[in-house]
């Protein structure tokens, strides 16, 4: 029987991959450093699902599953979204230091370890789409943004070299645009679609050129919960996403004509965040061309359908 630990199971992506995987022949466990809400309770209940309440950033709380042999860890555990990337010192803590402690006590020898990177890793590089070999060309050390990026770039290394004196297989995911069910209403499309369903202003960011790459996440957790299964990993870094550029303008009028709403939008000249200017990328775009070649994946899921499923979501969700 396979044991899977899914670190950081409250977040967005923890949720819907516990909702997407195989139960049979396997073992889940869940830790998070917060309780689950009592929907996510009774579905672990349910599902015979093993959690406990822990911080990876404490040593003495990690010790009470060390002892177990775990076959695939997901960590995601992390600090996400600009407004929370503020503080370097917390973003440091729960990162780094986190993810060493991961490393150093539930990674064994035969453990595969896939650790939730980010896009943010290649910074303002403007040649797209951005290819895993490709620089970082990070903004100012005045904008606290680019933290998170640090952060999790100093992971990316840390992994490296910890799996050579360990020996055990990784895979470093570096995640663009990632939407859906139970994502933080903090993020930009649960927020336009919760000010859409209130007929509420919907603001976009200057300059109105901004592009992203929005992928589904149910093309991530397809891709997550196949691993257990895999014979053969390769370790390495990987972009994975839709590689279809969308303007956020064009993806805002597209979810106030999904949502029949009254919304209307505003442009923010000058993006302002606790009187900290946060720069922002103006495109971002993922070569994917590695991760389909080694294991035949990309993206299903059109934008339109995508967004159908999100919007009917948190329309019920909502109501509720």
């Amino acid at each position: 029987m396979k044991k899977i630990l899914i670190i950081g199971s409250n977040g967005f992506i923890g949720r819907n991959l516990i909702r997407s995987i195989n139960l049979i022949n396997k073992k889940i466990y869940l830790i998070d450093k917060i309780n689950p809400s009592r929907n996510d309770l009774k579905f672990i209940r349910e599902n015979k699902i093993s959690f406990k309440k822990i911080d990876i950033t404490k040593i003495k709380e990690l010790k009470k599953i060390a002892k177990i042999d775990f076959d695939v860890v997901y960590h995601l555990a992390s600090v996400v979204g600009v407004a929370k990337v503020l503080d370097p010192e917390k973003t440091i803590n729960i990162i780094i230091n986190g993810s060493k402690n991961v490393i150093d006590h539930l990674v064994k020898k035969k453990t595969l370890l896939v650790f939730f990177s980010t896009s943010e890793i290649y910074g303002n590089n403007i040649n797209l789409p951005w290819k895993e070999e490709d620089p970082m060309l990070l903004g100012s050390y005045k904008s606290p943004r680019w933290n998170y990026a640090k952060s999790k770039s100093l992971v990316e290394s840390i992994i490296y070299e910890r799996s050579k004196k360990k020996k055990f297989k990784f895979l470093i995911l570096r995640l663009f645009n990632i939407y859906g069910p139970y994502q933080s209403k903090f993020f930009i499309t649960p927020n336009i679609i919760l000010n859409c369903l209130k007929n509420k202003t919907c603001y976009l960011n200057y300059p109105t050129t901004q592009t992203r790459c929005f992928t589904y996440i149910d093309d991530l957790c397809d891709f997550l919960i196949k691993l257990p299964s895999k014979k053969k990993i390769i370790s390495g870094v990987y972009n994975i996403g839709n590689n279809k550029k969308t303007k956020i303008k064009d993806y805002i009028n597209l979810i106030i004509k999904l949502t029949k709403s009254k919304s209307k939008v505003k442009i923010n000249k000058f993006k302002m965040m606790n009187k900290i200017y946060i720069q922002d990328v103006i495109h971002r775009q993922p070569d994917i061309t590695k991760i389909n070649k080694v294991y035949r994946w990309k993206p299903k899921t059109d934008i339109l359908t995508g967004l159908i499923k999100t919007i009917d979501f948190f329309n019920k969700s909502s109501q509720q």
